[in-house]
């Protein structure tokens, strides 16, 4: 009588194991293809400062931070509250230059990704940042401190971009 309650209960739990694993399916496996997705592009999220510019190049300047959105269509997807999924570039805080794929919300690497995530039923954000520091200077101490501004600027970013 035991046993008979032991396999009972072990076909309930694969029985559940199997209906949450196929009601998950849609953020796993892509559900849609290229056609069905949407891309919303240069939303602007916030607006800062930009990085460290020297006075004689006009100083600080007011610069909107842009993302691009992408989506399953509204018109094929009945699906209301679907998670997001921000994706940053990369870049090592340097400007896009010499025709690099790095540095932008249009890098290469990010956009792949964020029609993937799109695929299965995500909403993915490929979001900018602010970009800039001294990296060509021969004082440590300011290539050092422009860098950690950097860093410090891309994490204000990644904030406003979450609110």
């Amino acid at each position: 009588m035991k046993n008979l309650y032991s396999l009972k209960s072990l076909v309930i739990l694969l029985f559940l194991i199997n209906l949450n694993l196929s009601a998950q399916q849609r953020y796993v496996d892509e559900v849609f293809t290229d056609a069905d997705i949407t891309v919303l592009p240069g939303v602007v999220y916030g607006i800062n400062f930009s990085q460290y510019v020297p006075a004689a190049f006009g100083g600080p300047q007011v610069i909107p931070q842009y993302h691009d959105i992408y989506m399953p269509d509204t018109n094929i997807d009945t699906e209301t509250a679907r998670p997001v999924v921000i994706l940053f570039h990369t870049g090592s805080f340097l400007p896009q230059g010499l025709a690099s794929p790095m540095g932008n919300e249009k890098d290469s690497a990010v956009v792949e990704m964020a029609r993937r995530f799109a695929k299965r039923g995500f909403v993915a954000i490929s979001a900018s940042y602010r970009l800039g520091w001294l990296a060509n200077s021969t004082n440590l101490d300011l290539r050092r401190g422009t860098n950690l501004a950097a860093v410090y600027a891309s994490v204000q970013d990644a904030k406003a971009c979450v609110r």
